[in-house]
């Protein structure tokens, strides 16, 4: 026992202050704790700068748990209260359905396939929009959503950024063709009492249209910086794109990874949907195969930070399952040039789907440790980038 707590500080140390390339460094600052939790939390952004983390938690009722980073002040929210009059709580929530960001101390959620939901954070009054619009094609049903990385993002004060999904048949390559002939993206603009959804033809990426199968694993994912741009990316490939909503221009970049040869970065075999063991087999995938896996962008300090998978072998030589993941984080400035990249090299330590960036650089969560579980909390490390 005290050999493995031995070595956890030793890589703690060795982390503290890493040595990434030429360009970058590391330096761990401080770490948090939040607790009371069995959601994964985002990190969410006043208008006044403060940060929070939000996260939801069901236990004998549903909370909403708001934690300032600024001093470590907590607000808890019972939603089951505070909806026990109405019929808008939904049957499942979970922090992905929030905004990014808290407009006027509001902050709004997706409350159902079309419609949004705000909570005043100061009064806990409630406010309700439909969502309506002509979403091409008028004869197909649609419905939004956001997941961990493809989020309900922010552009401005009275517009934001969703996933619009349609209800076409994508079983065969026909129907996968016509989903993606439509815009995967919507602008949402909150009005008096409506929220008003519009295409935002932001282009999907032509590269991944030429290949046959690249339906079943091209995750989306994206941000948006100071300038009303949205920033994407699909996780085969490495181009970032950058669409500017106002100009309708799209510019593409090619950024690769040190650590990843784009020989190792095959489709998802189709044939493994009707396998038994097809969890299984998703997560052997996810650790083999290497993957872009999402980008962030970091407001204070103008910088957009990619997540890079890199190859890990699922099992050992010994046959059992590995306990560590390989992954870097690509560091891109405001015009889009490469500035360095942090490898993080058989990682059993750090979560990269707990990312999040911070005023000094980014925050990451440990993987849970049997103590954590038992407490009901999520530890996370911050990291200072030095140039």
């Amino acid at each position: 026992m005290k050999i493995k707590a031995l070595t956890y500080f030793i890589l703690l140390v060795l982390l503290s202050c890493t040595h990434t390339d030429n360009k970058i460094k590391i330096l761990k600052i401080n770490e948090i704790v939040l607790n009371n939790i069995n959601d994964i939390p985002i990190l969410i952004e006043s208008n006044t700068k403060k940060n929070y983390f939000l996260y939801v938690t069901k236990n004998d009722s549903i909370c909403l748990y708001l934690k300032d980073l600024n001093n470590g002040n907590e607000k808890t929210i019972n939603l089951n209260v505070l909806f026990d009059t109405t019929n808008i709580l939904p049957f499942s929530i979970y922090s992905d359905l929030f905004l990014d960001k808290i407009i006027n101390e509001e902050i709004y959620f997706i409350s159902n396939n079309k419609q949004i939901t705000s909570i005043n954070i100061i009064n806990n009054k409630i406010s309700q929009y439909k969502v309506i619009g002509e979403i091409k094609p008028s004869e197909i049903d649609y419905h939004i959503y956001s997941i961990r990385f493809s989020p309900f993002t922010y552009l401005n004060d009275s517009c934001f950024i969703t996933m619009i999904g349609r209800n076409i048949n994508q079983s065969t390559a026909e129907g996968r063709k016509l989903y993606f002939s439509y815009p995967l993206l919507g602008s949402l603009q909150i009005k008096n009492d409506y929220a008003l959804l519009d295409n935002l033809n932001a282009p999907f990426p032509f590269i991944a249209k030429q290949s046959n199968d690249y339906y079943m694993d091209q995750q989306l994912s994206y941000c948006t910086d100071d300038n009303g741009n949205i920033v994407y990316l699909l996780n085969r490939y490495p181009y970032v794109y950058r669409f500017n909503i106002q100009s309708s221009k799209l510019d593409s970049f090619k950024i690769t990874s040190s650590y990843i040869d784009e020989k190792e970065i095959i489709p998802f075999n189709t044939k493994y949907f009707y396998d038994v063991n097809y969890s299984s087999l998703v997560e052997k995938y996810g650790y083999e195969v290497p993957q872009y896996k999402c980008i962030k962008y970091n407001s204070y300090q103008k910088l957009f930070y990619r997540i890079n998978s890199i190859h890990t072998p699922y099992y050992q030589k010994n046959g059992k399952k590995t306990n560590y993941r390989n992954w870097s984080i690509s560091v891109i400035d405001k015009e889009m040039k490469l500035v360095g990249e942090i490898p993080f090299l058989k990682d059993s330590i750090f979560d990269f789907r707990l990312f999040y960036p911070s005023k000094s650089g980014f925050l990451i969560g440990y993987k849970k440790t049997k103590e954590d579980k038992r407490k009901k909390r999520q530890r996370l490390c911050e990291f200072k980038i030095l140039f």
